[in-house]
């Protein structure tokens, strides 16, 4: 696939694992010359050595913490120009909501949201300038359904959403574009560690362990608020598809229209097809009233000032 990125420099937060560094490997094999963020030295050197064992030749690493203010300034300091910027950096936990602390709250939105508002703030000018840029947060699938033992999570996730949508409206009419991308659990180390603290034997293998919490389920644990949202998705009744069947529209094929005298007042009697029309025939030469068709047009028309009575001129004998 050539995505047309060559030289390019895509920024990366979060890549020294996971998903971050599944989306640093792609762009460094596409041509781009990538940058990934992170806490560790020796995670951020053995990330870039996968990278590069891959085939990506142009990728360095920031050692920096890019949830902070200070990590922030760190990295736009080190890359002052960013064509390509993923936001994947993010945590989560599963909690009861009583459990939740405003420090919770705050670290979770820290990470989570503020890491790419920081950002997207620092670099979304100079790609404007240059009129080209991507900015993609990676959100999550319980940004839209919430799961209730991590509501705070869902609600950051959520907040992405309405951050990419904002900044997509301010880059109208331009070649920068604002995404977010909504992926369901992935198996990676950090999804590992979670299914096994949230298994009901943490020691089984974790083959087993994800196949507890995968639909169809080897065994089913209605405990977990996880695997009820999860089970509670994959049952929702579909909808078939409504079928169309076209109308068959019977074409108007006139009957042939005869003028005789009527025998008993000598007026024009009209054949026609029509009920509609010899109902109107027929009030005019009874010398009644302006008639009124009883389909949807009569009704309409209901109320309306009556006309004055048609007559039907007698024919010459």
């Amino acid at each position: 696939m050539d995505l047309q990125i060559n030289g390019k420099t895509a920024l990366v937060t979060g890549a020294t694992a996971g998903i971050g560094l599944e989306i640093a490997r792609s762009l460094a094999i596409e041509g781009a010359r990538v940058v990934i963020t992170g806490r560790d030295r020796v995670k951020l050197d053995s990330a870039i050595a996968a990278v590069k064992t891959s085939g990506g030749s142009e990728i360095t690493g920031i050692l920096a913490d890019a949830a902070s203010a200070e990590g922030a300034a760190i990295i736009a300091k080190a890359e002052p120009l960013v064509d390509i910027l993923v936001n994947n950096i993010g945590i989560y936990e599963s909690k009861a909501f009583g459990d939740i602390t405003d420090a919770d709250w705050s670290h979770l939105f820290d990470v989570n949201v503020m890491s790419g508002v920081r950002l997207s703030r620092t670099y979304l000018p100079g790609m404007l300038e240059r009129n080209w840029g991507r900015i993609i947060f990676i959100s999550s699938e319980s940004g839209l359904a919430i799961p209730e033992d991590m509501i705070h999570y869902a609600t950051s996730k959520t907040a992405q959403l309405s951050i990419s949508r904002g900044l997509a409206q301010l880059t109208r009419g331009t070649n920068v574009t604002v995404n977010s991308v909504l992926p369901g659990p992935t198996r990676s180390e950090g999804i590992e560690a979670f299914l096994r603290s949230q298994a009901s034997d943490p020691s089984a293998p974790i083959k087993e362990i994800e196949a507890e919490f995968s639909p169809p389920p080897a065994r089913l644990r209605s405990s977990s608020a996880w695997w009820r949202r999860k089970r509670w998705q994959t049952s929702l009744p579909i909808s078939p598809a409504p079928v169309h069947r076209p109308r068959t529209v019977q074409p108007f094929v006139p009957k042939a229209v005869s003028s005789t005298p009527s025998p008993e007042k000598g007026t024009t009697h009209v054949k026609h097809a029509s009920d509609h029309h010899r109902h109107h025939h027929r009030q005019a030469r009874q010398g009644g009233g302006a008639w009124r068709c009883p389909g949807k047009a009569g009704r309409r028309d209901a109320g309306r000032r009556r006309l004055p009575p048609v007559r039907v001129a007698p024919v010459a004998r």
